[in-house]
Parts: C-alpha cells; sequence; structure tokens
C-alpha cells in the first residue's frame, strides 16, 4: 500500500514538468516557436479562413472560432452520405492544455465533440476526420496546427 502511494507522488510530480514543453523557448521541428519562450508564430496567423479544408496552423486564443468545411468528412449513416464537422470552437486555453469543441454540420443534431489537447507534447490527436496538434501556448494565445486525415 506504501508501495503504491509512492509511486502516485511521483507520477504527480512527473506530470506537470512534461504538461509545460514549449514554453521553454525551445524551437519547435518546423520553428513554431520563437526566440524567448513567450512569443508565438503561426504559418498562418490568424487567418482562420486557410483552416476551411482543416489543413492549417494558426494563433488560437479562448473564443476562437474556426468554420470547416462540412463536406469534409467521414461516411455517416450508410446511404445518408459524410458527416463533417462544421465549426472548431477554443473553449478553454492554459500553459497545460487548449479545450476544443467541435460541432457537426448535421444541422438535424446538436452533435459534437469536446476534447482537451495537451501542449507541446508533439503527438498530433485523431479527432475524426481531421488531426490537431498544439505546438507551444503562451499569454493566452496557443499555436493550434489541424490536417485533415481519411483514417
Amino acid at each position: 500500500m506504501k508501495r503504491l502511494g509512492i509511486t502516485a507522488g511521483i507520477v504527480a510530480l512527473a506530470i506537470p514538468a512534461t504538461a509545460c514543453g514549449g514554453g521553454s523557448g525551445d524551437s519547435d521541428t518546423d520553428g513554431t516557436l520563437a526566440g524567448g519562450g513567450d512569443d508565438l508564430s503561426a504559418a498562418d496567423a490568424t487567418a482562420y479562413e486557410e483552416c476551411f479544408d482543416a489543413t492549417c496552423e494558426v494563433l488560437v486564443e479562448k473564443g476562437t472560432e474556426i468554420e470547416l468545411d462540412p463536406d469534409l468528412g467521414w461516411e455517416g449513416t450508410p446511404g445518408l452520405g459524410t458527416s463533417g464537422w462544421q465549426r472548431l470552437t477554443v473553449t478553454d486555453l492554459s500553459a497545460d492544455g487548449v479545450g476544443l469543441t467541435l460541432s457537426a454540420a448535421d444541422t438535424s443534431s446538436t452533435g459534437g465533440m469536446a476534447t482537451i489537447l495537451p501542449v507541446g507534447d508533439g503527438k498530433a490527436y485523431y479527432l475524426k476526420g481531421m488531426t490537431a496538434k498544439v505546438l507551444g501556448a503562451a499569454e493566452g494565445q496557443a499555436v493550434l496546427s489541424l490536417s485533415w486525415s481519411e483514417g
């Protein structure tokens, strides 16, 4: 029993150290983070229209809404065509993660998806039809990278 408590304590101490990646000023492999660690840059800056095809790298903050092409999607109910995401909204943003809500294009339902993506872990997360990665975050902003995924 004592061993479990020690292991849990070690895990709890390790999580904050790894969750803050990107704040150190280190450059990501594609050079997204600039200089002193608090400066962020994104290939498409705040041109959210570049994300319509679910392929972009943009600077976001809490409340940012990004319109997506609802025709990009996955096969829904057989015979009814495809379903897709119509809007991505940044619902929360901290040094540790970015909260997102994806709204489905199907107007007959309120379907959607909510998730929190960790900052700077280098992983792309599959969001049914696209992948998303947070490249860095500082001072209430984050660099969000989206890419369309067939899988």
